[in-house]
């Protein structure tokens, strides 16, 4: 776009408002902050539409604030509860609610907010890298707590040894680093373009999305699949547990026969 090109003028935008699509096909390929044109903020969605959306998120940003913080109090408050498990629960929603109060409304304000500020390639992935790295730890926390009751049904008289508050802390340490270091990474490789202007725009292959891509395609699936495998095995020794505990309660053994002989016994007046 050469520095001719006029900013979008506000029949233009109020199209955009009522078609709920980009107002500028040539703005939304072609645009360039070099030019020297900035483009002021406006809704990416019709007014009906943002007043949903902030009713919606507005719930949400509620619900996920108390709930993980009465999460956090209990632990902390409790002592019963700081046993090994809790510990992924805790940080997990340290985790949750460090997502919805830091990237939660940077992310919706970019969804809902097109300019200069949000709509550039360079300025746009800042706006998710919270989100993302919250999103990346929170899967790493639901990883740990799967194996961790994986082993605990699986093995449950090795568990205290193998699965220590020690132990516990390291891994919790390794997520957070792993889900940190996810996050940044986008911020880490340059941008072909970074004045290209990628709202709406369906050739945008900054790192943000490209990451993307790349988890969704290999770790998510992968990360499904081990989570299924150990809920699959967790289902079937829990199954085997209750049929053997009712065999157990219909066909008693001949301690609990004689067990019980001896309260009968030490009952009698």
């Amino acid at each position: 776009m050469d520095s001719t090109t006029p900013l979008p003028t506000d029949s233009e935008m109020s199209n955009f408002f009522t078609e709920d699509v980009v107002w500028n096909q040539q703005i939304t390929t072609e645009f360039s902050a070099t030019d020297g044109n900035l483009v002021p903020l406006f809704l990416a969605v019709s007014v009906p539409w943002f007043i949903t959306y902030l009713f919606v998120y507005s719930c949400i940003f509620v619900a996920a604030v108390v709930g993980n913080l009465l999460v956090i109090a209990s632990f902390h408050v409790e002592p019963k509860l700081r046993k090994t498990t809790n510990f992924y629960f805790v940080s997990l929603a340290h985790a949750d609610l460090l997502a919805t109060l830091l990237g939660l409304p940077p992310a919706i304000f970019a969804r809902l907010a097109y300019g200069s500020i949000t709509c550039l390639a360079k300025n746009r992935q800042y706006f998710f890298m919270m989100a993302f790295m919250m999103s990346s730890i929170s899967v790493g926390h639901l990883v740990a707590i799967t194996i961790d009751r994986f082993i605990a049904i699986t093995w449950p008289l090795r568990y205290p040894q193998w699965v220590t508050v020690g132990r516990c802390k390291v891994g919790l340490l390794v997520i957070w680093l792993l889900g940190i270091g996810f996050g940044i990474l986008p911020l880490i490789g340059e941008l072909e373009n970074p004045d290209e202007w990628v709202c709406g725009s369906q050739v945008y292959d900054g790192a943000v999305v490209t990451l993307h891509r790349l988890i969704a395609v290999i770790a998510l699936p992968a990360i499904l699949l081990v989570l299924a495998c150990c809920y699959v095995r967790i289902f079937i020794v829990a199954r085997r547990w209750a049929h053997t505990a009712a065999i157990r309660r219909k066909q008693p053994s001949e301690v609990t026969r004689e067990m019980k002989w001896r309260e009968i016994y030490h009952e009698r007046p």
